[in-house]
């Protein structure tokens, strides 16, 4: 298990995952944690989360492997329809 911490314009994002692909991506409002090392596995979902914030990237490619109850899988795959 993986995980990268960086800053934005909306907060501090975490994103947890690993080579199955990314399991947790979490914006706390206030930048209260430090930055980390971007892992290579998380690359190109740090990437992709960045230009989507800046408004150059309307979806996303990278490999995904959300975690939860059956019920909270359900929602996760709609929401990946939406673009």
């Amino acid at each position: 298990m993986e995980f990268a911490k960086f800053k934005s314009s909306i907060g501090t994002i975490e994103i947890i995952g690993d080579d199955e692909g990314v399991q947790s991506i979490q914006v706390f409002p206030d930048n209260i944690f430090e930055e980390t090392t971007i892992p290579s596995l998380l690359e190109e979902s740090v990437k992709q989360i960045k230009g989507y914030i800046e408004k150059s990237r309307t979806h996303f490619t990278f490999l995904m492997n959300p975690k939860g109850t059956e019920f909270q899988l359900k929602v996760w795959d709609i929401l990946k329809t939406i673009t």
